[in-house]
């Protein structure tokens, strides 16, 4: 997960985060960055930092404007979604360009 920000702290697994040395058995969580660009407006680089249940970044083109939403996202919003155009949903920092 490198480029990440460390956001917060909570008692989890070393899995998903990164041990913080200041807290005995607490892990500091590592948010996700998406671009952040809502309703197809230009944006120029705006970055929205994910809350820990937005695992996913998301794009959704709209052909007829020529425009691109972009914001942060669950699972189960990608999975409503169907996989491919108009729609792209990721897992790594700023990977919704």
């Amino acid at each position: 997960m490198g480029g990440s920000s460390l956001s917060g702290l909570f008692l989890g697994s070393p899995q998903c985060c990164k041990e913080d040395p200041q807290h005995l058995n607490w892990y500091t969580v590592v948010s996700l960055k998406c671009y952040y660009c809502p309703y197809g407006r230009i944006c120029v680089n705006t970055i929205q930092e994910c809350s820990r249940d937005q695992d996913r970044c998301l794009a959704t083109f709209f052909p007829h404007q020529g425009t691109k939403a972009k914001r942060c996202a669950k699972q189960y919003e990608c999975d409503l979604l169907m996989p491919g155009p108009p729609h792209t949903c990721c897992r790594t920092d700023l990977c919704n360009r």
